[in-house]
């Protein structure tokens, strides 16, 4: 049976990196990004990741700059929609039954909630499917509870979307 989230994660929720990046102006602030993925930049200073729109610049600590809702890449003057800033957080040791969605490559997002989990090596389609997150200091996994016996995952990092 599919279901919402039925565990509430935010009350386990600790940050674990503030948002250090560098304002370059009053609404401005200067990033040094490298692709992750499609769509996903990280900066390597703050280890904040920019999540994009249809952007297909491929950069390796290309200094860029963060104006509202825009990322101007510097060396090669493109400009990109901002989806979201995400960060990573650390949740506390347990198991979390959640919905989950598959966003883009090793990406999932947990239903109703700012959370996003980044897996490796993942090749599960997912659509609102049940799921556990389990959560452990050195190994997490993410269990898919669908078509009989389970598929897992390693989970790589569990990040929140932070407003713009």
């Amino acid at each position: 049976m599919r279901s919402a989230v039925v565990a509430p994660i935010a009350g386990t929720l600790v940050l674990c990196c503030a948002l250090a990046m560098a304002p370059a102006s009053a609404d401005t602030y200067s990033l040094t990004l490298t692709r992750e993925d499609a769509n996903l930049y990280k900066d390597t200073a703050s280890g904040v990741l920019v999540e994009t729109k249809y952007c297909y610049e491929y950069v390796y600590s290309e200094p860029a700059v963060l104006a509202g809702d825009k990322l101007v890449f510097l060396e090669s003057g493109a400009t990109c929609d901002v989806a979201a800033l995400v960060q990573r957080v650390r949740l506390d040791a347990g198991d979390y039954p959640v919905s989950v969605t598959k966003k883009g490559r090793n990406r999932y997002k947990v239903e109703s909630t700012s959370y996003v989990v980044q897996t490796s090596m993942c090749l599960e389609l997912a659509l609102m499917d049940d799921a556990i997150l389990h959560i452990e200091p050195f190994a997490s996994k993410l269990v898919f509870l669908h078509y009989g016996s389970p598929a897992t995952c390693d989970v790589k990092a569990v990040h929140q979307r932070v407003p713009l």
